[in-house]
């Protein structure tokens, strides 16, 4: 009786298969042995049956001349990451004055991670032009308004 075998790795099959044709390797066997594999390896990985090992992903991408994340991606190593795009200018003057200085809070903690950042008051307290102090430790300390 034979048993059908699951293909696990579609997408890597097929994006397999065209790279290598277009990488100029007409035999599994060629690729191999730049891989420094075997031939039935090669197959495997072509049919779906099985994956490179994620070490050896980045070696397979430079013979086919193809992009290791896409590989990585179609041999499920990981997922495609989405990017957003803020070309926009950040509406820096929509924000009332608390939320301006809420803003710069945590920005300037973000820029400065070791330091102590604090507001200096809020609105209604006297602050003398100071509205975020940042202190480091080696005793630095900056002002913001």
């Amino acid at each position: 009786m034979r048993m059908n075998k699951k293909i696990s790795y579609p997408k890597l099959a097929n994006l397999l298969v065209q790279l290598r044709s277009k990488a100029g390797f007409t035999q599994q066997s060629e690729l191999a042995a730049l891989l420094k594999t075997t031939q039935q390896t090669v197959s495997r990985w072509e049919s779906g049956l099985s994956r490179p090992r994620y070490n050896q992903v980045p070696l397979l991408a430079t013979a086919l001349k193809a992009d290791v994340d896409e590989l990585l991606i179609a041999a499920g190593y990981t997922t495609a990451i989405t990017i957003a795009c803020f070309d926009q200018p950040f509406p820096v003057d929509s924000l009332n004055p608390d939320s301006f200085e809420r803003f710069c809070l945590y920005f300037l903690k973000r820029r400065y991670p070791t330091a102590e950042v604090h507001r200096a008051g809020g609105s209604g307290h006297t602050q003398n032009g100071l509205d975020v102090d940042v202190k480091f430790p080696d005793k630095t300390y900056y002002t913001f308004q």
